[in-house]
């Protein structure tokens, strides 16, 4: 009997451990949000190493910029959407492109960033 017992318990305190082990990897919404970025000005974003689906989308054209990984900049674009992961803590940079600054407009600039997306 103590042996089905102890043996019970295991096998409860291994599937709580498995269970718990499985809530950090969780999807987690870490920005929803939308930025008004003046002509010429930028908004910057910190993030902890992970993975991510990163959407940002724009009435205006951006230079979005990654500090640990360059081969993900982008210049002059509305939209990007890709999932990423990163192996360090990042800082992205979204900057309301303007050429020397005159006459642009305010850029509307939806962001959403997710971590451990499901898919």
């Amino acid at each position: 009997m103590g042996r089905t017992i102890h043996g019970l318990i295991l096998i409860l305190l291994v599937l709580a451990a498995v269970s718990v082990a499985g809530c950090t990897d969780r999807e987690e919404v870490i920005v929803d949000r939308t930025y008004i970025i003046p002509d010429n000005k930028e908004e910057t974003i910190d993030l902890t190493s992970g993975t991510y689906r990163i959407s940002i989308a724009s009435d205006e054209e951006l230079v979005i910029s990654f500090n640990t990984m360059p081969e993900l900049n982008q210049n002059r674009q509305k939209t990007f959407d890709r999932v990423v992961t990163f192996t360090e803590d990042t800082t992205i940079t979204i900057k309301n492109w303007a050429l020397l600054g005159l006459f642009g407009s305010d850029a509307n600039v939806q962001v959403m960033i997710v971590k451990n997306p499901a898919n």
